[in-house]
């Protein structure tokens, strides 16, 4: 009471920059004698934090003469969080919409393929493409004899130089451990890097580190 609500809660912008009080909606009700109804700004809390709120002000006229402003404030914290997370879902659900697409075009386009190559090819640039991944690669190995595996990749962005990468591995390196284990694995950049069987990978672990890794994987029926 007998303080002005603009220099108490309302003076600075998030960005830190003045917020002068003349350009202040709120304050102009008063002179202007106009009313202001479902002004979202954000205001200051009294530990600092910055908080969303929805303003309305009307000017108190007496016998002609404005004397004062009323406010009313609500704090919609809790209203914007729930927008976003209503937003966060609704996202998810185009994304998923999105890929299912996707996976159609790729059935289409795979069941289309007339030779294996195509269908590996068609395969890994789809599962690349589904999972949002830079970089993609089927290995495939005949009898066990890894130096000999075919490679067939699907790169993106800074990785399309490597296009025409093909070291072989050395047996006993990342790519062959997910066949020798049977089971799909996933690891970080950090766990990639401290990992033996990314060390040993034929001189090779330096020259073109991923930024996180997940194979799985897939024997051919007989």
């Amino acid at each position: 009471i007998g303080q002005v609500l603009h220099e108490k809660v309302h003076h600075t912008h998030p960005d830190g920059t003045i917020f002068p009080i003349a350009e202040c909606p709120l304050d102009r009700a008063l002179p202007l004698q106009e009313a202001v109804v479902g002004y979202e700004d954000v205001f200051i809390h009294k530990d600092g934090h910055f908080y969303p709120v929805r303003c309305a002000g009307r000017p108190i006229i007496v016998n002609g003469e404005p004397i004062g402003t009323v406010i009313e404030v609500q704090d919609i914290t809790e209203e914007r969080r729930a927008a976003a997370e209503r937003e966060r879902l609704l996202e998810e659900e185009r994304r998923h919409g999105r890929n299912l697409q996707r996976l159609n075009a790729a059935s289409v386009a795979i069941n289309a393929a007339i030779s294996v190559e195509e269908v590996v090819r068609l395969i890994i640039e789809k599962a690349r493409e589904l999972t949002g991944a830079r970089t993609a690669v089927v290995k495939l190995v005949h009898d066990g004899d890894w130096k000999q595996a075919g490679t067939a990749p699907s790169l993106s962005g800074e990785y399309r130089a490597w296009g025409d990468y093909g070291a072989p591995g050395a047996g006993d390196d990342i790519y062959s451990l997910v066949a020798r284990e049977k089971r799909t694995m996933r690891m970080t950049q950090a766990e990639m890097d401290s990992h033996p069987a990314w060390r040993s990978f034929s001189a090779e672990a330096g020259k073109r580190p991923p930024r996180g890794w997940m194979a799985a994987p897939r024997r051919a029926s007989r």
